[in-house]
């Protein structure tokens, strides 16, 4: 089979997948919207995971396919530490300041600055959580070893010939 027919039926197999969870999480949300309405109980479980569990799965997800193609070469794993630092941090600082605003509302401060911004931003936490599961799988690599044998012999110029 032809290597573009393969690479378009796995983007079609992924996106099949993709859509399918996405619809899933809908699903189950209304169901827990309709426990919530008929209940008055909050299900604390399923609120943090679509707020924070869910985006940050789908920011995996949406950097999977070139984590397989990083997965498939050659080389050691290393972490890219700058990318994971300056894009990750805000997301992983942001999002369990979002739960511990639910879960410990004597924090007063804490409460106050993150229901200030969610006040006007109410997508942030779930942006904050998309790239931090896309940052986090897209900051490994793979760095090609250098063979042993050349590194150890000298590199010689050539001389001009007179």
């Amino acid at each position: 089979m032809n290597h573009q027919i393969k690479r378009l039926i796995a983007y079609l197999i992924y996106m099949a997948v993709f859509g399918c969870l996405i619809l899933i999480v809908e699903r189950v949300g209304i169901l827990y919207q309709e426990i919530f309405r008929r209940s008055f109980q909050i299900p604390y479980g399923w609120v943090l995971f679509a707020t924070i569990g869910f985006p940050v799965l789908v920011g995996i997800f949406l950097a999977l396919p070139q984590f397989v193609k990083t997965a498939r070469q050659e080389g050691a794993w290393k972490i890219d530490w700058i990318r994971l630092i300056v894009l990750g941090l805000p997301g992983l600082l942001f999002v369990p300041s979002y739960v511990a605003c639910m879960a410990f509302p004597q924090w007063v401060v804490l409460v106050k600055a993150v229901s200030q911004i969610l006040a006007y931003h109410q997508g942030m936490v779930k942006i904050a959580g998309i790239l931090l599961g896309f940052v986090s799988l897209n900051s490994f690599y793979k760095q090609p070893e250098i063979n042993s044998e050349a590194k150890s012999q000298p590199s010689y110029q050539e001389l001009p010939q007179w």
